[in-house]
């Protein structure tokens, strides 16, 4: 966390606003086209792997062959036919075609970084993966960036492109590196790895990665077509800050995750109901003094960390915010359905609010900016948690996920008789 965020600091001081503008657009349309790209093998290599290492007729070779040609296929397809037709997608011509070339190399790279991961996570070396990813390639990328703007005193979009792709690649082959050192030999036999009936769930997992992606990215996308070039560099500081004001909620949800899943299989009903009001009421309360402390300061801090021409991204952060607000007052919603096997509500829930959300931005960007494309979150955010709470309610079944709801069972439970001593 730490260092994406040094590594945002990093682009934001080093390109200035118009040229992290058109960097945030580049690479807002990176993370869309990944989706389609890696085709869901990053979550079908880590399910798979442990599964192919308890047949010992199966060449594991084969598997990291298998998983990692399809995205290799994919990635070129897409984002070449992305690179070809970007001049009907631009025709403002702010984007250099070489500029999207490069980004086009750099997104076929980074379709198999997290394919590689996912592999080398199913073989139970998730610190080592989660490490490459997480921290290596951040902390790497950050001082290879520093270095290129020492040595050359300034740094371009296409610079920053090409130095995020060597990091890539060296990260990539690290993890290729590390899956066949960690390979258990004596466990792999001559038969080569082909699973069967691997598309639909293939598309079921890219169904949710595209979702989540276009709700991350659709602010930028959106205001690219009406806003200037430094006021996309503004609104990109915004959603780089805004990581720090979801960080409340990303915490409790990675913390909830396997807490949920031990209480459901378990069918402890009541520590269960403990669980998600705690992780309702903590995130709500953190995220709310987040909240104060940007009122209060957020943009003397911003112009001290990002620099003071980014100062007018208070006004897109705080409504940011306010959609977070709306997020943590439903506590882990989402992470709740998904561990309870409702996997299915939450896809549905963003087919309504994604398009919601989307249509909110393109309705207010005109006369709004930057302000205008981050009022879709808040939307997002309010149709997505009334379609599950209202129109899916019998997904929820009473539990506390609401701000509402874990109040009343705290106080339910303090109202309560103490059972006496036997």
């Amino acid at each position: 966390m730490a260092f994406t965020l040094a590594l945002g600091v990093q682009l934001a001081r080093y390109l200035g606003p118009a040229s992290y503008g058109v960097y945030g657009v580049v690479m807002g349309a990176v993370s869309l086209l990944l989706v389609p790209a890696q085709l869901g093998m990053p979550l079908l290599a880590l399910r798979e792997v442990p599964v192919a290492l308890t047949n010992p007729v199966i060449d594991l070779g084969s598997v990291w062959r298998w998983h990692m040609l399809r995205p290799l296929l994919a990635g070129s397809l897409v984002f070449g036919i992305a690179a070809a037709f970007s001049g009907l997608l631009d025709g403002s011509g702010k984007i250099p075609f070489g500029t999207i070339a490069i980004a086009a190399v750099l997104g076929v790279s980074l379709t198999l970084l997290p394919v590689s991961i996912g592999l080398l996570r199913g073989l139970g070396r998730n610190v080592t993966g989660q490490m490459i990813e997480l921290t290596v390639k951040p902390a790497l990328t950050a001082a290879a960036l520093a270095a290129t703007f020492l040595a050359a005193s300034k740094l371009s979009i296409e610079g920053a492109l090409v130095v995020q792709l060597a990091v890539t690649c060296l990260c990539l082959a690290w993890a290729g590196i590390a899956f066949f050192r960690f390979l258990p030999r004596e466990s792999s036999g001559h038969e080569r790895y082909r699973p069967s009936s691997w598309i639909p769930v293939a598309a079921a997992l890219s169904g949710n990665q595209l979702f989540a992606a276009i709700n991350g990215n659709y602010p930028i996308l959106v205001a690219s077509f009406f806003v200037s070039a430094e006021g996309l560099g503004i609104l990109r500081v915004a959603l780089s800050s805004f990581a720090i004001v979801g960080l409340p909620t990303a915490i409790a949800s990675i913390a909830a995750a396997p807490a949920i899943s031990r209480a459901l299989a378990a069918n402890a009903r009541s520590h269960l109901d403990d669980l998600l009001s705690f992780a309702t009421l903590a995130g709500f309360a953190a995220t709310l003094v987040g909240m104060v402390v940007l009122l209060v300061a957020g943009e003397t801090l911003i112009g001290w960390v990002f620099g003071n021409e980014y100062r007018p991204a208070i006004e897109p952060l705080l409504i940011l915010g306010v959609s977070q607000i709306v997020v943590t007052a439903f506590g882990v919603t989402g992470v709740y359905l998904a561990m309870s096997g409702r996997e299915r509500v939450v896809l549905k829930a963003f087919a309504v609010a994604v398009p919601a959300g989307i249509l909110t931005s393109l309705l207010l960007v005109r006369d709004f900016g930057g302000a205008g494309a981050a009022s879709g979150t808040v939307a997002m955010a309010a149709v997505w948690h009334f379609y599950v709470f209202v129109v899916e309610r019998e997904a929820i079944r009473a539990a506390p996920l609401s701000l509402v709801g874990a109040i009343r069972h705290f106080l339910t439970r303090t109202s309560l008789p103490h059972a006496k001593p036997s």
